[in-house]
């Protein structure tokens, strides 16, 4: 591809899945559909106004097919958080539908994650006023934008709070996010927004960890995120009730700098995607016991086959 391409997102449903990034040279948005380990179809474009950044993408089953939400963050002044929805088939991915706003409020709204459903989607972003802390919050809607519950807080440790990801677990909603001492924390609700779980800390390293996404195969949760001890992407294991597997985090070893991952499963392995050296889009899949699957592979940019 031409140009630096950043901000990987990732998300699949029945075989078929959802890539999408950031082009640096023409800012916007650009996404593919996956079928297997293969991108299929010609590359679209989902965003180019405001200067679109920092996108989500979650695939759900639509009954056989497979539908996607997208969502990003824009920037007019102001930072808020903008979506559309788009189908991927064997044959690759549809146009996205027009680019429409979604939460626009004082302040910035920022690093959003979504979470997608035949019902609707969540979406959980972090939440900045000036002279305040930044905080992390989700919004429910219905498939077409209109509000299914009105903003919950998720955070609740001191200080700042930034880089939320979300991720459903039958009827609940997990997060995963960094507090302000550069841990990851997660925690769980219900998916009309009630009845959270107390935040837990799940990883163990004294570096600072930032840009937690999270995954569940049916199993148990994956978790990765940026390292600071090495400038690599390190993931662990989480069960059901929140028990680490991994405290200090296995690494996905390559050679350059690694930033920015993403999460999907197709309810067994676990695809974790990322940025090498700010041009080359990377991923490995990863089994179900935490082993890696074989070596990790170029999706787009410099050295792709």
């Amino acid at each position: 591809a031409v140009g630096d391409q950043t901000m990987p997102s990732i998300s699949g449903a029945n075989g078929r899945a959802a890539l999408f990034w950031r082009n640096e040279q023409t800012a916007n948005l650009q996404g593919v559909g996956v079928v297997g380990t293969a991108t299929t179809g010609t590359t679209q474009t989902a965003a180019t106004s405001n200067d679109p950044a920092n996108s989500s993408v979650s695939c759900y089953d639509n009954g056989g097919g497979t539908d996607c939400i997208l969502v990003w963050q824009t920037d007019d002044g102001d930072l808020d958080i903008s979506w559309t929805a788009l189908e991927v088939a064997n044959a690759g991915m549809s146009a996205p539908a027009a680019e429409q706003a979604l939460i626009s409020e004082a302040g910035d709204q920022f690093d959003p994650s979504v979470l997608g459903s035949v019902i609707g989607f969540t979406v959980a972003y972090t939440n900045h006023v000036d002279g305040e802390d930044s905080d992390v919050y989700a919004s429910g809607f219905l498939s077409n934008g209109t509000s299914l519950f009105t903003e919950v807080e998720v955070g609740a440790t001191d200080g700042d709070e930034i880089g939320i990801s979300v991720v459903s677990v039958d009827t609940s909603i997990g997060f995963a996010w960094n507090d302000n001492d550069g841990n990851i924390v997660y925690r769980s609700m219900e998916a009309t927004g009630v009845n959270p779980t107390t935040p837990a800390t799940i990883n163990q390293s004294a570096n600072v960890q930032s840009e937690p996404s999270v995954a569940h195969n049916g199993s148990r949760y994956l978790v990765s995120w940026s390292d600071a001890r090495d400038d690599d992407i390190h993931r662990t294991r989480v069960s059901n009730n929140g028990v680490v597997s991994d405290a200090m985090g296995n690494s996905m070893v390559t050679s350059g700098s690694d930033t920015g991952s993403d999460i999907c499963s197709d309810g067994n392995k676990f695809l974790v995607v990322w940025i090498e050296d700010a041009d080359i889009v990377r991923g490995q899949v990863v089994k179900d016991g935490g082993g890696d699957d074989g070596a990790p592979r170029i999706i787009s940019g410099a050295g792709l086959a």
